[in-house]
Order: structure tokens, then sequence, then C-alpha cells
């Protein structure tokens, strides 16, 4: 399992450049891979593209899971507890997406990674100081 948020990134074949990027920047970009999947997920089950849609929900996931598995439950306390469920019910969702084909699934994932990315952008100034 990656716990390195670089690694993360780097396996999922994402196109951007993340060699000069920092940590917070590679969770920023993760998030922004993660939301482009899901778009193109939703679009392939709208067009009935089987394949495209398995691949995009499971780039999506692998991201998921790796921004999971970086969580340091030492120095987060409660809120990487939060996390952890947040992205447990973010994978189960894309699942159950999968099999059912629903996009509605795929709205509601989307939308709490999409509060994460906001989030986590907030911080950025605190990070960077």
């Amino acid at each position: 399992m990656y716990t390195d948020p670089k690694a993360a990134y780097l396996s999922t074949r994402a196109t951007s450049s993340v060699h000069d990027a920092s940590p917070h920047k590679l969770i920023a970009l993760l998030f922004d891979a993660c939301c482009e999947n899901l778009a193109v997920a939703k679009g392939a089950i709208q067009r009935n593209e089987v394949k495209a849609k398995a691949d995009a929900i499971k780039k999506a996931m692998e991201i998921i899971v790796r921004l999971q598995a970086a969580l340091d439950f030492e120095k987060g306390g409660q809120v990487a507890t939060r996390l952890d469920d947040l992205y447990t019910f973010c994978t189960n969702h894309l699942a159950l997406a999968n099999v059912t084909n629903d996009t509605a699934r795929i709205d509601e994932v989307y939308r709490v990674i999409a509060e994460l990315k906001q989030g986590w952008s907030g911080i950025a100034e605190t990070v960077t100081k």
C-alpha cells in the first residue's frame, strides 16, 4: 500500500507533473484526478460504455484507497477517523455504482470528494506558512 502521496499520484498515471509539487499540492492533485475519473465514469454510464465506466471507477477507487492508506491516525486523531469513514463510504458507493450503473451514487461520491478538496484548498495558506 502506498503511504507517500507522490507515489500514489504517480501510480494512478495522472498526467500532471508532480515532481516539484509540495505534499499539500500532491493531495490536491489526487482530489482533482479522482473528480476527473468520477466525471468520466458518469459519462460512460450514460453512454453505456461498460469498460470505460469500470476503468474510471477503478481509478477513482484506487485514488481514494491510497488517500485512506495515507491517513495518520496518531497525528490526525478524530479528523483522520472521520476521513477514514468518508473514504470507506466513497469506495462502497463506487463499488455499488459500478455494479448497478447508478450515476446518483457517483454524484454522491463526487460531492464528498469535491467538499474534501475545497476544505483541503482552504488550508493551503496555513500549510505553506
